[in-house]
């Protein structure tokens, strides 16, 4: 049997790190997310949209009845409009698949919060 309270003791980050990944690849594989209409997320549907080749919410600037972005910077919509584009170039062309990416990649991403706080 393996015991925890050796690996905790020996490497606490490393230990809390593990479980955080852990908790957040089972959020990220097993949580998609559609199930209330809030659910679906803005960012991503106006990233998606470009990515298809058109403009969803009316937010870029040549669009017909463009109305600017709505409480939000291009900044972020721009990262995953990149990564749209990426995973289309790539023949990653299933809505669920990138969702899934974009999961993983949040996920990832909010590790950071976890080192910082250990920290």
């Amino acid at each position: 049997m393996i015991d925890l309270r050796k690996y905790w003791n020996k490497y606490p980050l490393a230990f809390v790190m593990v479980c955080a990944l852990i908790v957040r690849m089972c959020a990220a594989f097993f949580a998609g997310g559609y199930l209330m209409s809030d659910d679906h997320f803005v960012i991503v549907e106006a990233a998606s949209s470009w990515s298809d080749g058109h403009d969803f919410n009316r937010w870029l600037p040549w669009t017909p009845g463009n109305q600017g972005p709505q409480w939000t910077s291009l900044f972020y919509i721009g990262i995953m409009w990149v990564l749209f584009e990426g995973m289309q170039a790539v023949g990653l062309d299933h809505p669920g698949d990138q969702m899934l990416v974009i999961r993983i990649i949040h996920g990832l991403f909010s590790l950071l919060v976890v080192l910082y706080g250990y920290k």
